[in-house]
């Protein structure tokens, strides 16, 4: 059986066991193909089918078959480090433009094609991937071209900081058959960004918000998002939490309510930020070494970089804890 007959086999089974309820179909052949088992490994939605094939659900729903997959294309920054540390490199046909180009790390994707944007049918089918890896991706019609092409996606969902990561980096790690490297990896960063700042109390914590500057506006981060995990792994307060989820801009009158005792923001915004308007009464920017700025590639980073991310910025803003 090819990939793209073994492909569609999952996808009609998934169609007619979601059209009656998962597994109660009415004829003998539908009953042969239904999903008869469920496990979560630590957060990776396996499923085994009548016939013995297996599969994973993916953040979309989508039940995607789990063969040995040869043409690996990733477009996501995330699965690019996780498929770079995890998988082997002749597999991986494609990474992210962006990870390509990232100074301190981009030459762990050298020789591979870079992925600028998705959307290029023509473009994706010239790379013959067996497998494409992306993140929350809404355009369905896209995907499904590709998949009547035989070629299987992977949704990794949303990214929501370190829950969704260590669930993601599970989930590649069994697409690409190292379970027990990922497993490694993934208990690595978890044990990493609990420990960091284990031994500085919540009462001894500063209240910090992470915040960017794009033009007029200026933006923070909330819950649920890698931003607000690296502060609290950090040892910190984050003043955002609880108020806000996702990416709000705010404004003046917001961040000088919340007058955080550090400000955490990217390399060169920190004297653009407290030159906003109104923001010059921050305590932050009145206080010198409250305004602490991390490389971008770190403090951007969504995936595995947020345990670096975390400890160098424990390391700014505890200076001689450790």
């Amino acid at each position: 059986m090819t990939r793209a007959h073994l492909y569609n086999a999952v996808a009609v089974a998934v169609a007619l066991a979601t059209s009656v309820g998962l597994g109660v179909v009415t004829t003998k052949r539908a009953a042969s193909m239904r999903v008869v088992h469920k496990q979560s490994l630590a957060g990776v939605a396996e499923v085994t089918l009548s016939g013995g094939a297996h599969a994973l659900r993916d953040g979309s729903g989508t039940l995607v078959p789990l063969i040995d997959y040869r043409r690996i294309a990733s477009a996501t920054t995330l699965s690019d480090a996780v498929l770079w540390e995890l998988c082997e490199h002749e597999r991986i046909v494609a990474y992210t433009a962006r990870s390509s180009a990232r100074r301190l790390t981009g030459y762990r994707y050298a020789g591979k094609a870079g992925i600028e944007s998705l959307g290029d049918v023509e473009s994706m089918l010239a790379l013959k991937p067996d497998l494409l890896i992306v993140n929350h991706y809404t355009d369905p019609g896209y995907i499904a071209h590709l998949r009547d092409k035989g070629i299987a996606v992977f949704d990794l969902g949303e990214m929501r900081g370190l829950s969704t990561l260590t669930r993601s980096l599970r989930t590649l790690a069994r697409i690409v058959g190292h379970m027990e490297l990922g497993e490694r990896m993934a208990e690595r960063i978890e044990r990493g960004m609990r420990s960091l700042a284990a031994d500085i109390p919540e009462a001894g914590r500063a209240r910090a918000l992470y915040l960017s500057s794009y033009g007029s506006e200026v933006y923070s981060a909330g819950d649920d998002t890698s931003y607000h995990d690296v502060l609290v792994a950090a040892g910190l307060r984050d003043a955002a939490s609880g108020k806000f989820r996702d990416f709000p801009a705010l404004s003046a009158e917001q961040m000088l309510a919340l007058d955080p005792d550090l400000i955490v923001t990217k390399t060169g915004m920190g004297t653009q930020l407290c030159q906003h308007f109104g923001l010059q009464a921050l305590r932050a920017c009145q206080t010198r070494g409250s305004v602490i700025e991390l490389d971008p590639e770190l403090l951007d980073d969504p995936g595995a970089g947020m345990l670096e991310a975390a400890e160098t910025l424990f390391s700014l803003a505890h200076p001689g804890a450790r």
